[in-house]
């Protein structure tokens, strides 16, 4: 979508459908989390590995690394703020850094409104690709 954050970065089936590894928890900033590396089951998957920091507070991903066959970090997501909305967490803004090619994408939600009236297979990436 012109940015640094692809398709598998947004849909969490490589971390769904990978082999997991409980890493020491750590702290980032004054968020204690939980730390998690996954290896994909998919061979074919964009990453060949993934950690993840996982907020205890608002069980959100606070940082992502994305690692490529040869162990070299490729991407870093960091969550640069989150929001309570209707008493769900929210990461309104994100950052991407995309490190081999040394650029950055930031994402940012100002106004938010929860609904309860999209079905979630519009959040596919047919459904997103086809607008």
């Amino acid at each position: 979508v012109g940015t640094d954050y692809s398709y598998a970065d947004l849909d969490n089936r490589d971390i769904q459908d990978a082999v997991k590894l409980r890493l020491p928890d750590e702290k980032l900033g004054n968020d204690l989390t939980y730390v998690v590396e996954t290896t994909p089951s998919d061979k074919s998957s964009e990453y060949a590995k993934v950690r993840v920091w996982v907020s205890k507070t608002t069980w959100l991903p606070v940082r992502i690394r994305f690692f490529d066959a040869a162990g070299v970090e490729v991407k870093r997501l960091t969550v640069q703020e989150v929001k309570k909305v209707s008493g769900k967490w929210i990461i309104t803004e994100s950052k991407m850094v995309d490190v081999k090619r040394d650029h950055t994408t930031v994402i940012k939600v100002v106004d938010i409104t929860l609904r309860k009236d999209v079905p979630l297979d519009q959040f596919t990436v047919r459904a997103l690709e086809r607008g």
